[in-house]
């Protein structure tokens, strides 16, 4: 349908035969065909540089350039080779056909026309190449949606070579399809596998999922287990196998960071009951005795003993209720919720610096404003594992915190001047510190890196996107966002 404003189909009619144009032109129109005409081969190729037909009838015996060496320069060019030709002669030797077929020609009609059977050819030829293209259209739309799934497919043939491998499969078995297609399944398919996909017959099996406990083997060599489903079926006369198979390696670790994130927010969640229940209620009994005691003191000038043994439950109320106030802040600070992650952070910082003795000082730049509370609580806990840390091994007199915020993070920063560690110092056993700090930085789409140096002092970096910069997206977490860049100097 290439006519310009017709959406009929339009027929190239090429003769140097007037008499052939006239009586070709006048029984395509009555069918409701577009028509053009072309009374050479070079005038018909130039005509179709800017109009493409549908469909051409090409006279053979032209003078200059004749019908088959216009049928060759059509089939030679990319923009017009796929259009059906029809030639029209007198001759009828099979030499000729043959010839005319060689070229591409996809039939013949020989002169004098046959009207019905000029219209049942051209239609005839029209709807196979109509549905020529839908066919292509429709291979082109099953590629592009199996290139972009998400589990990989690969197509064995009967022999057990790979003749599909999708992109999928390129990044589950790192190697590109290129390398793969051709080669024997076994280099990707553990021996039990092929076995399972090879061995049972060559009927047609419709999609079943393999048990557990089969492996697959990255073109590096190591083996994963896999979760699979596998069909059977039949092309061209050939059985074909295909294995749609996910790598439960990679599906296990995602299945692990889900539970991860699960546990924290149910810890946090736990921890803010507890909390908020020792401050309403423990703390309002604590204050009662306290209240009780004072008026016992003041009601009991006499004896001394009385008043003795008052002042000590007073000053074990007190102890009491200051050992509560650090467990709730502990627990879940009150002020995280109440005030903002800067001030939290800032009584943090006060109550460390006193228990521990050191020289902490605080620095925060920025908008708070936009933080969530699941932001607000991870950046609270890990500065909060990061001080423990300097207390219990930095042997660090002074700590510098940094909490800075624009509009697409939030970066929090510790620094001390401690001994520092050296890079075997991370893997000790029972050791999880940074390994906690990178998988709750990885929950939210965020980093850590570290850096240190023995007797040189350690520095901690946290960044975190802000939601404003997800667009409101679910994060998605890559297992590289899990690990903990660490540098250290020499």
């Amino acid at each position: 349908m290439n006519a310009l404003h017709d959406s009929r189909p339009l027929i190239l009619i090429v003769d140097d035969t007037p008499a052939n144009l006239g009586v070709l032109v006048d029984l395509l129109s009555a069918h409701d065909f577009a028509v053009s005409v072309a009374e050479d081969g070079d005038s018909a190729l130039e005509q179709i540089e800017y109009i493409v037909p549908d469909l051409v009838l090409l006279d053979v015996l032209m003078p200059n350039l004749d019908g088959y060496a216009t049928c060759e320069q059509l089939k030679a060019r990319t923009a017009t080779r796929d259009i059906p030709v029809i030639f029209m002669t007198g001759l009828t030797d099979t030499v000729n056909k043959v010839k005319g077929f060689e070229l591409g020609a996809v039939d013949y009609i020989t002169k004098p026309f046959q009207h019905e059977e000029v219209i049942a050819r051209i239609t005839s030829h029209l709807t196979l190449q109509q549905l020529k293209q839908r066919l292509q259209e429709s291979e082109e739309r099953l590629s592009r949606v199996i290139e972009s799934a998400m589990d990989a497919i690969v197509t064995l043939d009967q022999e057990g070579r790979i003749v599909f491998f999708n992109r999928a499969a390129e990044q589950v078995f790192r190697c590109s399809s290129s390398q793969a297609i051709g080669q024997p399944c076994g280099r990707f398919l553990s021996a039990p596998l092929r076995r399972m996909i090879l061995d049972h017959g060559d009927t047609p099996l419709p999609a079943m999922w393999l048990p557990e406990g089969y492996h697959a083997v990255r073109a590096d060599g190591e083996s994963f287990a896999i979760e699979a489903s596998l069909s059977r079926a039949e092309a061209s006369g050939r059985t074909i196998h295909t294995l749609i198979l996910r790598d439960m390696e990679e599906r296990n670790r995602e299945r692990l960071r889900e539970m991860s994130a699960r546990m924290q927010h149910d810890i946090e969640e736990e921890r803010k009951r507890i909390s908020q229940s020792l401050h309403d209620e423990m703390g309002q009994n604590l204050t009662a005795l306290q209240l009780d005691a004072d008026w016992i003191r003041r009601h009991c000038a006499d004896p001394a003993a009385v008043l003795e043994a008052v002042e000590r439950m007073k000053r074990t109320i007190e102890d009491s209720a200051a050992s509560m106030r650090r467990i709730v802040v502990d627990m879940r600070p009150r002020v995280l919720d109440d005030f903002g992650i800067d001030v939290a952070i800032r009584g943090l910082v006060q109550d460390v610096s006193m228990r521990a003795g050191l020289a902490v000082d605080f620095t925060c730049w920025g908008p708070m404003e936009g933080i969530d509370d699941e932001m607000k609580t991870a950046l609270y806990r890990m500065l909060q594992e990061c001080l423990t840390n300097v207390t219990r091994h930095a042997q660090a007199s002074k700590v510098d915190v940094l909490l800075l915020a624009n509009e697409r993070d939030i970066q929090l920063t510790v620094s001390d001047n401690g001994r520092g560690f050296s890079p075997q110092a991370q893997f000790k056993p029972g050791s999880f510190g940074l390994f906690g700090l990178g998988e709750r930085a990885g929950q939210l789409g965020g980093t850590v890196a570290v850096e240190s140096a023995p007797a040189g002092g350690t520095r901690v970096v946290v960044r975190l996107p802000l939601p404003a910069r997800a667009g409101g997206a679910e994060r998605v977490v890559e297992s590289s966002e899990l690990d903990v860049e660490l540098t250290v100097s020499r």
